[in-house]
Protein backbone atom coordinates (compact mmCIF):
# COMPACT_ATOMS: atom_id res chain seq x y z
CA UNK A 1 0.00 0.00 0.00
CA UNK A 2 2.79 2.44 0.91
CA UNK A 3 4.59 1.64 -2.36
CA UNK A 4 1.42 2.27 -4.36
CA UNK A 5 0.81 5.52 -2.51
CA UNK A 6 4.27 6.90 -3.23
CA UNK A 7 4.33 5.73 -6.85
CA UNK A 8 1.42 7.95 -7.89
CA UNK A 9 2.00 10.28 -10.83
CA UNK A 10 1.11 13.97 -10.79
CA UNK A 11 -0.93 15.14 -13.78
CA UNK A 12 -0.05 18.39 -15.62
CA UNK A 13 -3.25 19.97 -14.30
CA UNK A 14 -2.35 19.12 -10.69
CA UNK A 15 1.15 20.48 -11.25
CA UNK A 16 -0.22 23.84 -12.42
CA UNK A 17 -3.01 24.26 -9.89
CA UNK A 18 -1.18 23.04 -6.77
CA UNK A 19 0.65 26.29 -6.00
CA UNK A 20 -1.03 28.69 -8.42
CA UNK A 21 -1.84 31.21 -5.67
CA UNK A 22 1.18 30.74 -3.39
CA UNK A 23 3.33 33.52 -4.81
CA UNK A 24 0.61 36.06 -5.50
CA UNK A 25 1.84 39.51 -4.48
CA UNK A 26 5.34 38.28 -3.55
CA UNK A 27 7.18 38.69 -6.84
CA UNK A 28 7.42 42.47 -7.18
CA UNK A 29 10.83 43.92 -6.24
CA UNK A 30 9.14 46.54 -4.06
CA UNK A 31 7.35 43.86 -2.02
CA UNK A 32 10.58 41.88 -1.60
CA UNK A 33 12.50 44.98 -0.52
CA UNK A 34 9.77 45.94 1.94
CA UNK A 35 9.82 42.46 3.44
CA UNK A 36 13.61 42.54 3.73
CA UNK A 37 13.57 45.97 5.37
CA UNK A 38 10.87 44.97 7.89
CA UNK A 39 12.66 41.73 8.78
CA UNK A 40 15.94 43.55 9.42
CA UNK A 41 14.26 46.25 11.48
CA UNK A 42 12.39 43.75 13.66
CA UNK A 43 15.51 41.63 14.02
CA UNK A 44 17.44 44.66 15.30
CA UNK A 45 14.90 45.11 18.13
CA UNK A 46 15.33 41.53 19.34
CA UNK A 47 19.12 41.62 19.01
CA UNK A 48 19.11 44.78 21.12
CA UNK A 49 17.43 42.72 23.86
CA UNK A 50 20.20 40.11 23.67
CA UNK A 51 18.20 37.46 21.80
CA UNK A 52 19.76 34.77 19.61
CA UNK A 53 18.15 33.50 16.44
CA UNK A 54 17.23 29.84 16.84
CA UNK A 55 15.59 27.65 14.22
CA UNK A 56 13.79 24.53 15.39
CA UNK A 57 13.06 21.33 13.46
CA UNK A 58 10.69 21.63 10.51
CA UNK A 59 8.79 18.38 11.13
CA UNK A 60 7.41 16.90 14.33
CA UNK A 61 5.45 13.71 15.05
CA UNK A 62 1.70 14.17 14.96
CA UNK A 63 1.12 13.85 18.69
CA UNK A 64 -2.17 14.22 20.53
CA UNK A 65 -1.42 17.88 21.18
CA UNK A 66 -1.10 18.60 17.45
CA UNK A 67 -4.15 16.50 16.58
CA UNK A 68 -6.29 19.09 18.39
CA UNK A 69 -5.38 21.79 15.86
CA UNK A 70 -7.64 21.97 12.83
CA UNK A 71 -5.07 24.07 10.98
CA UNK A 72 -2.14 21.67 11.34
CA UNK A 73 -0.80 20.26 8.06
CA UNK A 74 -0.10 16.53 8.35
CA UNK A 75 2.03 14.51 5.92
CA UNK A 76 3.25 10.92 5.81
CA UNK A 77 6.76 9.61 5.22
CA UNK A 78 7.76 6.32 3.52
CA UNK A 79 7.45 4.41 6.77
CA UNK A 80 3.86 5.53 7.23
CA UNK A 81 4.69 7.85 10.13
CA UNK A 82 2.47 10.91 10.37
CA UNK A 83 4.35 14.16 10.88
CA UNK A 84 3.21 17.78 10.86
CA UNK A 85 4.55 21.00 9.45
CA UNK A 86 4.76 23.87 11.96
CA UNK A 87 1.42 25.58 12.44
CA UNK A 88 3.22 28.13 14.59
CA UNK A 89 6.80 28.56 15.79
CA UNK A 90 5.99 28.25 19.49
CA UNK A 91 5.08 24.56 19.75
CA UNK A 92 8.36 23.37 18.15
CA UNK A 93 10.29 25.65 20.49
CA UNK A 94 8.44 24.35 23.55
CA UNK A 95 9.40 20.84 22.44
CA UNK A 96 13.00 22.00 22.05
CA UNK A 97 13.04 23.49 25.57
CA UNK A 98 11.66 20.31 27.14
CA UNK A 99 13.89 17.86 25.26
CA UNK A 100 17.10 19.86 25.78
CA UNK A 101 16.48 20.91 29.40
CA UNK A 102 16.84 24.60 28.54
CA UNK A 103 16.46 26.86 31.57
CA UNK A 104 17.83 30.19 30.31
CA UNK A 105 17.45 31.58 26.80
CA UNK A 106 16.29 34.57 24.79
CA UNK A 107 15.51 33.59 21.26
CA UNK A 108 13.80 35.01 18.21
CA UNK A 109 12.99 33.65 14.80
CA UNK A 110 11.33 34.72 11.60
CA UNK A 111 10.19 31.72 9.64
CA UNK A 112 7.42 30.11 7.65
CA UNK A 113 4.41 28.43 9.19
CA UNK A 114 1.78 26.39 7.38
CA UNK A 115 -1.98 26.27 7.77
CA UNK A 116 -4.28 23.71 6.19
CA UNK A 117 -6.71 25.39 3.78
CA UNK A 118 -8.90 22.25 3.63
CA UNK A 119 -8.76 22.35 -0.17
CA UNK A 120 -7.76 19.10 -1.86
CA UNK A 121 -4.78 19.27 -4.20
CA UNK A 122 -3.58 22.71 -3.10
CA UNK A 123 -0.52 24.01 -1.31
CA UNK A 124 -1.10 24.79 2.38
CA UNK A 125 -1.31 28.43 3.31
CA UNK A 126 2.25 29.59 3.91
CA UNK A 127 3.08 32.76 5.80
CA UNK A 128 5.89 34.30 7.79
CA UNK A 129 5.64 34.39 11.56
CA UNK A 130 7.92 36.29 13.90
CA UNK A 131 8.44 35.10 17.47
CA UNK A 132 10.34 36.30 20.52
CA UNK A 133 10.65 34.10 23.63
CA UNK A 134 12.31 34.36 27.02
CA UNK A 135 13.01 31.19 29.04
CA UNK A 136 13.85 31.41 32.75
CA UNK A 137 14.53 28.82 35.42
CA UNK A 138 11.39 29.71 37.40
CA UNK A 139 8.01 30.99 36.20
CA UNK A 140 7.30 33.31 39.13
CA UNK A 141 9.07 36.42 37.86
CA UNK A 142 6.92 38.48 35.47
CA UNK A 143 9.69 40.83 34.34
CA UNK A 144 10.28 38.69 31.20
CA UNK A 145 6.58 39.08 30.38
CA UNK A 146 6.95 42.85 30.56
CA UNK A 147 10.10 42.75 28.42
CA UNK A 148 8.24 40.83 25.74
CA UNK A 149 5.52 43.50 25.76
CA UNK A 150 8.20 46.19 25.53
CA UNK A 151 9.82 44.55 22.50
CA UNK A 152 6.54 44.65 20.55
CA UNK A 153 5.96 48.27 21.58
CA UNK A 154 9.44 49.07 20.24
CA UNK A 155 8.60 47.37 16.95
CA UNK A 156 5.47 49.51 16.65
CA UNK A 157 7.55 52.64 17.23
CA UNK A 158 10.00 51.55 14.51
CA UNK A 159 7.32 52.06 11.86
CA UNK A 160 5.37 55.34 11.64
CA UNK A 161 2.60 53.54 9.76
CA UNK A 162 2.00 51.43 12.91
CA UNK A 163 2.66 54.15 15.48
CA UNK A 164 -0.21 56.19 14.05
CA UNK A 165 -2.77 53.39 14.55
CA UNK A 166 -3.27 53.83 18.32
CA UNK A 167 -2.43 50.29 19.40
CA UNK A 168 -3.19 49.19 22.94
CA UNK A 169 -2.50 45.99 24.86
CA UNK A 170 -5.24 43.61 25.95
CA UNK A 171 -4.20 41.42 28.85
CA UNK A 172 -5.86 38.55 30.66
CA UNK A 173 -4.91 35.56 32.77
CA UNK A 174 -5.57 32.01 31.65
CA UNK A 175 -6.68 30.95 35.15
CA UNK A 176 -8.87 33.97 35.87
CA UNK A 177 -11.96 32.89 33.94
CA UNK A 178 -11.80 29.30 35.20
CA UNK A 179 -11.65 30.42 38.81
CA UNK A 180 -14.54 32.86 38.32
CA UNK A 181 -16.77 30.37 36.49
CA UNK A 182 -16.02 27.66 39.04
CA UNK A 183 -16.93 30.04 41.87
CA UNK A 184 -20.47 30.31 40.48
CA UNK A 185 -20.76 26.51 40.05
CA UNK A 186 -20.45 26.25 36.27
CA UNK A 187 -19.28 22.77 35.24
CA UNK A 188 -16.11 22.11 33.24
CA UNK A 189 -18.18 21.03 30.23
CA UNK A 190 -20.12 24.29 30.14
CA UNK A 191 -16.89 26.25 30.66
CA UNK A 192 -15.43 24.58 27.57
CA UNK A 193 -18.58 25.53 25.67
CA UNK A 194 -18.20 29.17 26.69
CA UNK A 195 -14.53 29.23 25.68
CA UNK A 196 -15.51 27.95 22.23
CA UNK A 197 -18.00 30.81 21.87
CA UNK A 198 -15.44 33.42 22.93
CA UNK A 199 -12.76 31.99 20.66
CA UNK A 200 -14.78 32.46 17.49
CA UNK A 201 -14.14 35.65 15.50
CA UNK A 202 -17.47 37.24 14.75
CA UNK A 203 -19.22 40.59 14.93
CA UNK A 204 -19.60 42.22 18.32
CA UNK A 205 -23.38 42.04 18.04
CA UNK A 206 -23.40 38.33 17.19
CA UNK A 207 -20.91 37.62 19.96
CA UNK A 208 -23.05 39.37 22.57
CA UNK A 209 -26.16 37.51 21.43
CA UNK A 210 -24.42 34.15 21.82
CA UNK A 211 -22.99 35.02 25.23
CA UNK A 212 -26.34 36.15 26.60
CA UNK A 213 -28.02 33.04 25.17
CA UNK A 214 -25.38 30.91 26.87
CA UNK A 215 -25.85 32.71 30.20
CA UNK A 216 -29.62 32.21 30.00
CA UNK A 217 -29.11 28.48 29.38
CA UNK A 218 -27.21 28.21 32.67
CA UNK A 219 -30.39 29.06 34.60
CA UNK A 220 -28.54 31.19 37.13
CA UNK A 221 -30.16 33.63 39.52
CA UNK A 222 -30.74 37.10 38.11
CA UNK A 223 -28.02 38.61 40.29
CA UNK A 224 -25.44 35.95 39.34
CA UNK A 225 -26.34 36.11 35.64
CA UNK A 226 -25.97 39.90 35.61
CA UNK A 227 -22.62 39.66 37.40
CA UNK A 228 -21.39 37.05 34.91
CA UNK A 229 -22.36 39.20 31.91
CA UNK A 230 -20.62 42.21 33.46
CA UNK A 231 -17.52 40.11 34.07
CA UNK A 232 -17.43 38.84 30.48
CA UNK A 233 -17.99 42.36 29.09
CA UNK A 234 -15.26 43.94 31.17
CA UNK A 235 -12.40 45.77 29.45
CA UNK A 236 -10.56 48.36 31.49
CA UNK A 237 -7.65 49.06 33.83
CA UNK A 238 -6.72 46.41 36.35
CA UNK A 239 -7.76 48.53 39.36
CA UNK A 240 -11.36 48.49 38.08
CA UNK A 241 -11.36 44.69 37.86
CA UNK A 242 -11.23 44.10 41.62
CA UNK A 243 -14.94 44.88 42.16
CA UNK A 244 -15.87 42.03 39.79
CA UNK A 245 -13.64 39.54 41.65
CA UNK A 246 -14.30 40.36 45.31
CA UNK A 247 -16.61 37.38 45.84
CA UNK A 248 -14.32 34.97 44.03
CA UNK A 249 -11.13 36.12 45.78
CA UNK A 250 -12.74 35.70 49.22
CA UNK A 251 -13.15 31.95 48.65
CA UNK A 252 -10.87 29.84 50.87
CA UNK A 253 -10.56 27.00 48.36
CA UNK A 254 -8.18 26.81 45.39
CA UNK A 255 -10.68 29.01 43.52
CA UNK A 256 -10.03 32.02 45.73
CA UNK A 257 -6.28 31.40 45.79
CA UNK A 258 -6.15 31.16 41.99
CA UNK A 259 -8.23 34.31 41.54
CA UNK A 260 -6.01 36.25 43.95
CA UNK A 261 -2.84 35.07 42.21
CA UNK A 262 -4.26 35.91 38.78
CA UNK A 263 -5.22 39.40 39.92
CA UNK A 264 -1.79 39.87 41.51
CA UNK A 265 -0.10 38.87 38.23
CA UNK A 266 -2.18 41.38 36.28
CA UNK A 267 -1.27 44.09 38.78
CA UNK A 268 2.41 43.14 38.58
CA UNK A 269 2.57 43.20 34.78
CA UNK A 270 0.87 46.61 34.76
CA UNK A 271 3.45 47.91 37.23
CA UNK A 272 6.35 46.45 35.23
CA UNK A 273 4.97 48.01 32.04
CA UNK A 274 5.02 51.42 33.71
CA UNK A 275 8.61 50.87 34.87
CA UNK A 276 9.68 49.95 31.33
CA UNK A 277 7.76 52.98 29.98
CA UNK A 278 6.08 50.86 27.34
CA UNK A 279 3.90 53.80 26.37
CA UNK A 280 0.82 51.82 25.26
CA UNK A 281 -2.38 51.49 27.34
CA UNK A 282 -2.84 48.15 29.14
CA UNK A 283 -6.46 47.06 29.51
CA UNK A 284 -7.70 43.86 31.10
CA UNK A 285 -10.16 42.04 28.82
CA UNK A 286 -11.71 39.22 30.81
CA UNK A 287 -13.30 37.49 27.80
CA UNK A 288 -10.12 37.42 25.71
CA UNK A 289 -9.15 33.82 25.03
CA UNK A 290 -6.04 33.03 23.04
CA UNK A 291 -4.76 29.48 22.61
CA UNK A 292 -5.96 28.35 26.03
CA UNK A 293 -4.58 24.79 25.59
CA UNK A 294 -1.06 26.26 25.34
CA UNK A 295 -1.03 29.15 27.80
CA UNK A 296 -1.21 28.87 31.57
CA UNK A 297 -0.59 32.40 32.84
CA UNK A 298 -0.63 35.88 31.41
CA UNK A 299 -1.99 36.22 27.87
CA UNK A 300 -2.02 39.36 25.77
CA UNK A 301 -2.81 40.87 22.38
CA UNK A 302 -1.70 44.09 20.68
CA UNK A 303 -4.83 45.46 19.01
CA UNK A 304 -5.98 48.59 17.21
CA UNK A 305 -9.29 49.70 15.77
CA UNK A 306 -9.77 48.59 12.19
CA UNK A 307 -12.72 50.06 10.31
CA UNK A 308 -12.44 47.49 7.53
CA UNK A 309 -12.95 44.71 10.08
CA UNK A 310 -15.72 46.35 12.05
CA UNK A 311 -18.12 43.55 11.16
CA UNK A 312 -15.67 41.01 12.58
CA UNK A 313 -15.17 42.72 15.89
CA UNK A 314 -13.57 45.95 14.84
CA UNK A 315 -9.94 45.33 15.85
CA UNK A 316 -6.74 44.41 14.09
CA UNK A 317 -4.44 42.06 16.06
CA UNK A 318 -0.76 42.72 15.39
CA UNK A 319 0.76 40.41 18.00
CA UNK A 320 -0.35 37.90 20.60
CA UNK A 321 1.30 35.69 23.17
CA UNK A 322 1.61 34.76 26.79
CA UNK A 323 3.19 32.42 29.30
CA UNK A 324 3.29 28.77 28.19
CA UNK A 325 4.87 26.79 31.03
CA UNK A 326 2.10 24.19 30.70
CA UNK A 327 2.90 23.64 27.02
CA UNK A 328 6.54 22.87 27.85
CA UNK A 329 5.46 20.37 30.48
CA UNK A 330 3.47 18.45 27.85
CA UNK A 331 6.72 17.54 26.06
CA UNK A 332 8.74 16.46 29.12
CA UNK A 333 9.49 12.74 29.31
CA UNK A 334 11.32 10.43 31.71
CA UNK A 335 14.19 12.08 33.57
CA UNK A 336 13.20 15.47 32.17
CA UNK A 337 9.98 15.43 34.20
CA UNK A 338 11.94 15.09 37.45
CA UNK A 339 13.38 18.59 37.12
CA UNK A 340 11.36 21.76 37.81
CA UNK A 341 9.52 23.09 34.78
CA UNK A 342 11.22 26.21 33.40
CA UNK A 343 9.18 29.32 32.81
CA UNK A 344 8.73 30.68 29.30
CA UNK A 345 6.86 33.62 27.81
CA UNK A 346 6.67 34.56 24.17
CA UNK A 347 4.94 36.62 21.54
CA UNK A 348 4.03 35.94 17.93
CA UNK A 349 4.08 38.98 15.65
CA UNK A 350 2.11 39.10 12.40
CA UNK A 351 5.10 40.36 10.47
CA UNK A 352 3.30 40.15 7.14
CA UNK A 353 0.83 42.75 8.42
CA UNK A 354 3.76 45.09 9.04
CA UNK A 355 5.04 44.50 5.50
CA UNK A 356 1.56 45.22 4.11
CA UNK A 357 1.34 48.43 6.15
CA UNK A 358 4.74 49.59 4.86
CA UNK A 359 3.70 48.84 1.27
CA UNK A 360 0.61 51.03 1.73
CA UNK A 361 2.78 54.03 2.59
CA UNK A 362 3.03 56.63 -0.17
CA UNK A 363 6.47 57.99 0.79
CA UNK A 364 9.92 56.60 0.03
CA UNK A 365 10.40 54.51 3.15
CA UNK A 366 11.16 51.41 1.07
CA UNK A 367 14.78 51.38 -0.15
CA UNK A 368 15.88 50.43 -3.64
CA UNK A 369 17.86 47.29 -4.40
CA UNK A 370 20.81 49.25 -5.81
CA UNK A 371 21.97 52.83 -6.35
CA UNK A 372 23.73 52.68 -9.73
CA UNK A 373 22.74 51.04 -13.01
CA UNK A 374 25.61 50.41 -15.47
CA UNK A 375 24.60 50.21 -19.14
CA UNK A 376 25.72 51.20 -22.63
CA UNK A 377 24.22 53.14 -25.52
CA UNK A 378 24.66 52.21 -29.15
CA UNK A 379 25.29 48.99 -31.01
CA UNK A 380 28.50 48.07 -29.17
CA UNK A 381 27.52 46.45 -25.85
CA UNK A 382 30.98 47.27 -24.35
CA UNK A 383 30.62 44.30 -22.05
CA UNK A 384 34.18 44.26 -20.67
CA UNK A 385 34.08 48.00 -19.92
CA UNK A 386 30.77 47.69 -18.11
CA UNK A 387 32.11 44.79 -16.04
CA UNK A 388 35.21 46.79 -15.05
CA UNK A 389 33.13 49.77 -13.95
CA UNK A 390 30.76 47.58 -11.93
CA UNK A 391 33.76 45.85 -10.33
CA UNK A 392 35.22 49.20 -9.21
CA UNK A 393 31.87 50.34 -7.82
CA UNK A 394 31.43 47.12 -5.86
CA UNK A 395 34.95 47.43 -4.45
CA UNK A 396 34.10 50.93 -3.24
CA UNK A 397 31.00 49.64 -1.45
CA UNK A 398 28.53 51.14 -3.91
CA UNK A 399 25.46 49.05 -4.69
CA UNK A 400 25.37 48.65 -8.45
CA UNK A 401 24.02 46.33 -11.10
CA UNK A 402 24.80 45.70 -14.77
CA UNK A 403 22.36 45.68 -17.64
CA UNK A 404 22.72 42.21 -19.14
CA UNK A 405 20.37 42.65 -22.11
CA UNK A 406 20.26 44.88 -25.17
CA UNK A 407 17.46 47.29 -24.25
CA UNK A 408 16.84 50.83 -25.55
CA UNK A 409 18.13 53.57 -23.24
CA UNK A 410 14.64 55.06 -22.80
CA UNK A 411 13.30 51.76 -21.48
CA UNK A 412 16.27 51.41 -19.12
CA UNK A 413 15.65 54.89 -17.79
CA UNK A 414 12.01 54.07 -17.11
CA UNK A 415 13.07 50.82 -15.44
CA UNK A 416 15.39 52.76 -13.11
CA UNK A 417 12.64 55.24 -12.27
CA UNK A 418 10.22 52.47 -11.39
CA UNK A 419 12.83 50.66 -9.31
CA UNK A 420 14.02 53.75 -7.44
CA UNK A 421 17.56 53.55 -8.89
CA UNK A 422 18.99 57.04 -8.67
CA UNK A 423 21.94 57.01 -11.06
CA UNK A 424 22.67 55.54 -14.49
CA UNK A 425 26.23 55.14 -15.79
CA UNK A 426 25.99 55.16 -19.60
CA UNK A 427 28.96 54.09 -21.74
CA UNK A 428 29.28 55.19 -25.36
CA UNK A 429 31.76 53.74 -27.82
CA UNK A 430 32.84 57.14 -29.17
CA UNK A 431 33.53 58.56 -25.68
CA UNK A 432 36.69 56.70 -24.68
CA UNK A 433 37.87 57.24 -21.11
CA UNK A 434 34.64 58.85 -19.92
CA UNK A 435 31.04 57.96 -19.16
CA UNK A 436 27.74 59.75 -18.81
CA UNK A 437 26.22 59.83 -15.33
CA UNK A 438 22.49 60.38 -15.53
CA UNK A 439 20.87 61.23 -12.17
CA UNK A 440 17.15 60.56 -11.89
CA UNK A 441 15.28 62.74 -9.43
CA UNK A 442 11.51 62.80 -9.07
CA UNK A 443 11.20 66.19 -10.72
CA UNK A 444 14.20 66.43 -13.06
CA UNK A 445 16.89 64.44 -14.84
CA UNK A 446 20.46 65.74 -14.90
CA UNK A 447 23.38 64.37 -16.88
CA UNK A 448 27.11 64.99 -16.58
CA UNK A 449 30.19 63.66 -18.32
CA UNK A 450 32.70 62.11 -15.92
CA UNK A 451 36.14 60.61 -16.48
CA UNK A 452 36.18 56.91 -15.61
CA UNK A 453 39.06 57.44 -13.17
CA UNK A 454 36.90 59.96 -11.26
CA UNK A 455 33.64 57.98 -11.43
CA UNK A 456 33.83 56.33 -8.00
CA UNK A 457 34.52 59.63 -6.21
CA UNK A 458 31.80 61.37 -8.21
CA UNK A 459 29.15 58.79 -7.30
CA UNK A 460 30.23 58.64 -3.67
CA UNK A 461 29.76 62.39 -3.46
CA UNK A 462 26.27 62.15 -4.95
CA UNK A 463 25.24 59.25 -2.74
CA UNK A 464 26.51 60.96 0.42
CA UNK A 465 24.04 63.82 -0.07
CA UNK A 466 20.94 61.78 -0.90
CA UNK A 467 17.86 62.05 1.35
CA UNK A 468 17.83 59.85 4.44
CA UNK A 469 14.73 57.96 3.32
CA UNK A 470 16.55 56.34 0.39
CA UNK A 471 18.86 54.30 2.59
CA UNK A 472 18.60 50.57 2.16
CA UNK A 473 21.25 49.33 4.54
CA UNK A 474 19.44 50.55 7.64
CA UNK A 475 15.79 50.02 8.65
CA UNK A 476 13.63 53.05 9.40
CA UNK A 477 13.30 54.28 12.89
CA UNK A 478 16.46 53.01 14.62
CA UNK A 479 18.53 56.18 14.31
CA UNK A 480 17.20 57.92 17.38
CA UNK A 481 18.84 60.50 19.55
CA UNK A 482 22.50 59.89 20.13
CA UNK A 483 22.95 57.30 17.38
CA UNK A 484 24.73 57.39 14.07
CA UNK A 485 22.49 58.93 11.45
CA UNK A 486 23.97 57.32 8.38
CA UNK A 487 24.72 53.74 7.47
CA UNK A 488 25.27 54.12 3.75
CA UNK A 489 28.03 52.45 1.76
CA UNK A 490 29.84 55.79 1.51
CA UNK A 491 29.79 56.37 5.27
CA UNK A 492 33.54 55.64 5.42
CA UNK A 493 34.11 58.95 3.62
CA UNK A 494 31.55 60.95 5.61
CA UNK A 495 31.94 61.66 9.33
CA UNK A 496 29.62 59.99 11.80
CA UNK A 497 26.75 62.22 12.86
CA UNK A 498 25.23 61.85 16.33
CA UNK A 499 21.83 63.48 16.80
CA UNK A 500 20.42 64.23 20.25
CA UNK A 501 17.76 66.53 21.69
CA UNK A 502 17.92 68.87 24.68
CA UNK A 503 14.42 70.23 25.21
CA UNK A 504 12.44 71.44 28.20
CA UNK A 505 9.62 68.96 27.57
CA UNK A 506 9.94 65.33 26.51
CA UNK A 507 9.30 64.95 22.79
CA UNK A 508 7.18 62.23 21.21
CA UNK A 509 9.06 59.62 19.21
CA UNK A 510 7.51 60.52 15.84
CA UNK A 511 8.19 64.23 16.45
CA UNK A 512 11.84 63.46 17.13
CA UNK A 513 12.07 61.44 13.93
CA UNK A 514 10.54 64.24 11.87
CA UNK A 515 12.92 66.86 13.24
CA UNK A 516 15.88 64.50 12.95
CA UNK A 517 15.11 63.89 9.28
CA UNK A 518 14.95 67.64 8.62
CA UNK A 519 18.22 68.22 10.48
CA UNK A 520 20.00 65.46 8.59
CA UNK A 521 18.82 66.71 5.18
CA UNK A 522 20.09 70.22 5.97
CA UNK A 523 23.43 69.25 7.49
CA UNK A 524 24.46 66.21 5.46
CA UNK A 525 25.69 68.13 2.36
CA UNK A 526 28.18 69.95 4.62
CA UNK A 527 29.69 66.77 6.05
CA UNK A 528 31.82 66.06 2.98
CA UNK A 529 33.94 69.08 3.96
CA UNK A 530 34.66 67.67 7.44
CA UNK A 531 37.26 65.03 8.21
CA UNK A 532 35.71 61.59 8.51
CA UNK A 533 37.86 60.95 11.61
CA UNK A 534 35.78 63.38 13.67
CA UNK A 535 32.22 62.66 14.78
CA UNK A 536 29.76 65.52 14.34
CA UNK A 537 27.48 66.18 17.30
CA UNK A 538 24.09 67.68 16.40
CA UNK A 539 21.89 68.93 19.26
CA UNK A 540 18.27 69.89 18.74
CA UNK A 541 16.99 72.57 21.16
CA UNK A 542 13.73 74.47 21.60
CA UNK A 543 15.33 77.93 21.90
CA UNK A 544 14.28 81.03 19.93
CA UNK A 545 16.23 81.79 16.77
CA UNK A 546 17.52 85.08 18.20
CA UNK A 547 19.06 83.26 21.16
CA UNK A 548 20.74 80.71 18.90
CA UNK A 549 22.20 83.48 16.74
CA UNK A 550 23.45 85.20 19.91
CA UNK A 551 25.09 81.95 21.02
CA UNK A 552 26.74 81.47 17.63
CA UNK A 553 28.12 85.01 17.72
CA UNK A 554 29.35 85.12 21.33
CA UNK A 555 30.37 81.61 22.38
CA UNK A 556 34.16 81.42 22.60
CA UNK A 557 35.11 77.93 21.43
CA UNK A 558 38.76 78.63 20.65
CA UNK A 559 40.11 79.68 24.07
CA UNK A 560 40.45 77.73 27.31
CA UNK A 561 37.61 76.36 29.43
CA UNK A 562 37.44 79.40 31.74
CA UNK A 563 36.95 81.78 28.82
CA UNK A 564 34.28 79.45 27.39
CA UNK A 565 32.42 79.35 30.72
CA UNK A 566 32.54 83.14 30.92
CA UNK A 567 31.01 83.46 27.44
CA UNK A 568 28.23 81.06 28.45
CA UNK A 569 27.48 83.14 31.55
CA UNK A 570 27.36 86.31 29.47
CA UNK A 571 24.76 84.84 27.11
CA UNK A 572 22.69 83.42 29.99
CA UNK A 573 22.68 86.80 31.76
CA UNK A 574 21.16 88.44 28.69
CA UNK A 575 18.27 85.93 28.73
CA UNK A 576 17.74 84.92 32.38
CA UNK A 577 14.24 83.62 31.64
CA UNK A 578 15.65 80.84 29.49
CA UNK A 579 17.21 78.31 31.84
CA UNK A 580 18.17 75.86 29.12
CA UNK A 581 21.02 78.00 27.75
CA UNK A 582 23.67 76.99 30.26
CA UNK A 583 22.74 73.30 30.08
CA UNK A 584 22.77 73.35 26.28
CA UNK A 585 26.17 75.04 26.10
CA UNK A 586 27.71 72.77 28.71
Amino acid sequence: MMKAMFSQHVSPVQDVTYDIDVYAGQVSPRAILAQQMVHESVKSVFVRHGALRLRTALLAPRTKLLEQSELAVSVMDHSGTLVTLPCDLRVPFARYIARNSVVHMKRFDIGCVYRDKRILGSHPKELYECVFDIVTSTPENLVPDAEVLLSVAEIIKEFPCLASRSYYIRINHAALMKSYLTSIDISDERQTELLAILKEIRSEKDRNVQIHAFVESLQLSEHTATALCEFLDFEGPVNKLREHLIGTMKRKSWVGQTARQSFHDLEAITSHAETFEIGLPLLVNTSMVYNFPHFSGLIFQFVAANKRKRKRGGVDILAAGGRYDKLINNFRRGAEAAHPTPGAVGVSVAIEKIVAAVLEEKDDTIPCACDVFVCSAGHNPMQAERMCIARDLWKAGIKATICYDSIPLEELQEFCKQGGIQHMVVLKEQETGSVRVRSLDKEKISESRVQIKDLVDHLQGKLSTRPETTESSAPPGNKGAGTQSSNEPSSTFVPEMNVSFNTQEKMAWNTKKRYESLMVSKIKPLLTHISSKNAVEVIGVDLPGAVLRNMAANLDLESNEDVFDASVATIADKKPSIQEISRTCL
